[in-house]
């Protein structure tokens, strides 16, 4: 898949629901972190099966699917 340079299209995010959740699904153990280079400098993701100490859920944002 091409990068157009735009926000992702309604197909586009609905793929990568799919994949993320399937990542999480079969590939992830406990947890990873990554770091993602954009044009605005790096983005560090975490993925974790529990959320840090004291974080609140109502901050999370569930995806849809």
């Amino acid at each position: 898949m091409r990068d157009r340079g735009e926000r992702l299209s309604d197909g586009e995010f609905e793929l990568l629901c799919r994949l993320l959740r399937r990542y999480c699904e079969f590939n992830l153990d406990q947890h990873d972190h990554l770091v993602v280079d954009t044009t605005f400098g790096d983005v560090f993701i975490s993925v974790t099966r529990k959320p840090p100490p004291a974080s609140h859920l109502d901050g999370y944002t569930r995806l849809p699917g």
